[in-house]
């Protein structure tokens, strides 16, 4: 008995159990293109560059969403139908990361099967940054759930 008590005192005093904590300063993000950008490019579906804008307010509209190139990244990896696991800092736009390319196959998607039916349904357990597109523009076939 005594040698398993030894065993396990020694590994919390060398702090085996309690490692130092982990303390990072997240550099800023690297900046990409606009989200009118990725549609002159073919990137995007068209409609997306009128969905994410900024500052619509009394008829003005507003400026294109400009994209971290993590965010870029996140919609070529899901044109090509693989998953990803984005893991970034606070307000570093994982949400959009998420919506962006779910909202540009809905709509690519919809003009090949025009027939009114649920595209995709999104559950967020905490409230999103980006819940605007889905109540805004109900044309995005999408179901958010939060």
């Amino acid at each position: 008995m005594q040698d398993i008590q030894s065993f396990v005192s020694e590994h919390y005093e060398s702090g085996h159990y309690w490692p130092a904590p982990l303390i990072q300063i997240n550099p800023a993000c690297v900046s990409g293109s606009t989200v009118e950008e990725l549609v002159a490019s073919g990137k995007l579906h068209p409609k997306c560059g009128g969905i994410f804008r900024f500052g619509r307010e009394g008829g003005n509209p507003g400026v294109s969403a400009r994209l971290f190139r993590h965010q870029e990244e996140a919609i070529e990896i899901a044109q090509n139908g693989n998953s990803y696991v984005l893991i970034t800092g606070t307000g570093s736009g994982k949400s959009l990361s998420y919506i962006l390319p779910i909202v540009d196959r809905v709509l690519r998607e919809k003009e090949t099967d025009s027939v009114p039916s649920i595209k995709a349904i999104i559950i967020r357990l905490a409230l999103p940054a980006v819940v605007g597109p889905c109540k805004v523009h109900p044309s995005a076939s999408a179901i958010c759930l939060w």
